[in-house]
This record gives C-alpha cells, sequence and structure tokens, in this order.
C-alpha cells in the first residue's frame, strides 16, 4: 500500500452537540494534569488521558469494540497501530500521541527515573522537535511543559475527529450503502467490459443457428448475430 496515501479525513467536523460538554472535560483534563506535583504523575495521567480518547474514537468505529478492548494484548501501542493502519485521521496527530506513550512508558516502567529531563536523549530530541513542529515556537521552555503542550494537542486534535468517525460509523451501517456500493461496482463492471470488447476476441464459435460466440479475455462471451460477412 502507497505509505503517502491521504487518510479519509484531512479536515475535523464541528461537532455542533458537544462543544459544552467537550470545553468541560478540557478544562477538567488541564486541572488534574497541572494540578498533579511530580513528573511521573503527570506523564502517567496524560498517558491515561491520550488512551482514552483512543478508546472513544476506535469505539465510535468497531460495533463490537468491548470484545476487542478485554483481549489482554489490546494495549496503548497496539491501539494506536490500529487507528494509523485504518488511515481515518491524519497520522500526525497519531505520531504526537504515540510520543506521549513512548515518554509514559518510561515512568511506568522505570523506577529510577523521576524527571523527564533524565529520558533518553533521544526522546528529549523528539520531544524538542515535535514541539517546535506543531507551535512553530521558538521561545524556550521547560521540557516538561513542552511535553504537557504535545500531549494537549493530541488529545485535542484526536478529539476533534471524534464527530467525523462517528458519522462515517453510521454511514456503513446505512440501509442503502451496499446498494451504493453494488451500484459503483456494476458501472466497473460495465465499463471494464466494453473497453475488453473493443479488443480482438480470442476466438469465434459459431453455435450453427444464425448465432456466432465471441470469446474475450477474463472469460467475457458476447454472443451475436451472424453478419452477411461472417465466414
Amino acid at each position: 500500500m502507497n505509505q503517502d496515501k491521504k487518510p479519509i479525513f484531512t479536515t475535523s467536523l464541528f461537532d455542533f452537540e458537544n462543544v459544552e460538554d467537550n470545553n468541560q472535560k478540557s478544562i477538567k483534563n488541564y486541572s488534574r494534569i497541572v494540578n498533579t506535583g511530580d513528573h511521573r504523575s503527570r506523564i502517567i495521567l496524560a498517558g491515561i488521558i491520550v488512551e482514552s480518547y483512543f478508546d472513544r474514537i476506535l469505539k465510535c468505529f468497531f460495533i463490537d469494540y468491548k470484545n476487542l478492548s478485554e483481549r489482554s494484548d489490546f494495549t496503548f501501542s497496539f491501539k494506536i497501530s490500529l487507528l494509523k493502519s485504518m488511515r481515518i485521521i491524519p497520522n500526525e496527530i497519531i505520531v504526537t500521541c504515540d510520543l506521549v506513550r513512548k515518554v509514559r512508558n518510561v515512568f511506568a516502567h522505570n523506577f529510577d527515573v523521576d524527571l523527564i529531563d533524565n529520558i533518553d536523549p533521544k526522546l528529549i530530541k523528539n520531544i524538542n522537535q515535535l514541539y517546535r513542529e506543531k507551535t512553530k515556537s521558538t521561545s524556550e521552555k521547560e521540557l516538561i511543559e513542552k511535553f504537557h503542550s504535545l500531549y494537549s494537542l493530541g488529545y485535542s486534535e484526536l478529539r476533534t475527529y471524534e464527530k467525523n468517525v462517528k458519522l462515517l460509523r453510521e454511514t456503513l451501517d446505512d440501509e442503502n450503502f451496499e446498494k451504493n456500493i453494488q451500484k459503483i461496482n456494476g458501472e466497473r463492471q460495465h465499463i471494464f467490459y466494453e473497453n475488453l470488447k473493443k479488443e480482438k476476441p480470442i476466438k469465434t464459435i459459431d453455435r450453427g443457428n444464425g448465432e456466432i460466440e465471441e470469446v474475450f479475455p477474463q472469460g467475457l462471451t458476447v454472443i451475436k448475430k451472424k453478419d452477411k460477412n461472417y465466414r
């Protein structure tokens, strides 16, 4: 598959039905993060919030998401890979969220790391680079604040595409969806066969009743009346 292929959605839809609810959740999430003192708690909580929005958006698409989410191997990493492979939303959002996951994993699995400034230099470089790309900012901030900005951007951008995925699911579930797909396939089949018939038949069979059968590639056969020039 072409790795440069555009996602289904490149622009998020305005979720006019849930503006107040979404704003309240954003305020609540921000408050919980900034009021958490140490780096470990802030980063692990940020990871939990981002993962919860992956659950929300995947739940919008998969009808039996509960059954999927109960699998022991259905990790945060797997959710990210799944959404990425679906190509529903812009990949740069997933890249941001995946960086949050990677930093979270450091603090979740390494008791000796207390400050974000002490994580792997490669991760620090990724945070600084992505922060510059996403914010276009040249001002210096503490690394924990840059991480917080990326976390906020990641989950908020993810949230804005929830409406898109809901409507995609509704479109797939619509009773006319299958009919429309069949219509499209029928139209393409007609064009395909019409183009085949422009080529010379592989062979022609005399059916003996004033008709001939022309055989084309792809199993296409055409029965027609003999014309006066047929030999």
